[in-house]
């Protein structure tokens, strides 16, 4: 059956669907000015904006969190603080609220989210001189 009709046209209407209405973007990290990526440890730097989370349109800071803490992704732990977020262009910060929509136009595709809990990613910090 597949040889006669080519396909079984399953790419071609997914293909279509995404061209109707485009997935929203948004790229998670830890440091708005390095853009490092939120799971980043020590070694060598990471390329920045290497993690991307792709959405339905129309999607607000507090999806992204929730896309954040659950897994495959599941790098934030606790409940939501604040976010910050900045543009494509990155020529300025904003801090943003759970409810704001995430997009290139409104300057928050880049977003750094903070919680009331360190993920398990997170370097434990020890007192100088302690040992």
């Amino acid at each position: 059956m597949l040889r006669a009709l080519g396909s079984t046209g399953v790419l071609e209407a997914v293909s279509a669907a995404v061209a109707l209405r485009a997935p929203t973007l948004a790229f998670p990290v830890g440091d708005l000015d390095s853009l490092a990526p939120i799971a980043w440890g020590a070694g060598a730097a990471p390329a920045p904006l290497r993690d991307c989370v792709v959405l339905k349109p129309g999607s607000t800071v507090d999806d992204v969190f929730q896309a954040l803490k659950r897994p495959p992704n599941a790098r934030l732990a606790g409940e939501f603080v604040r976010a910050e977020g900045m543009g494509a262009a990155r020529e300025r910060r904003r801090q943003l609220r759970k409810d704001d929509v995430v997009s290139f136009e409104n300057e928050s595709c880049i977003l750094r989210i903070m919680t009331n809990r360190k993920s398990q990613w997170q370097p434990s910090r020890q007192r100088a001189g302690a040992s």
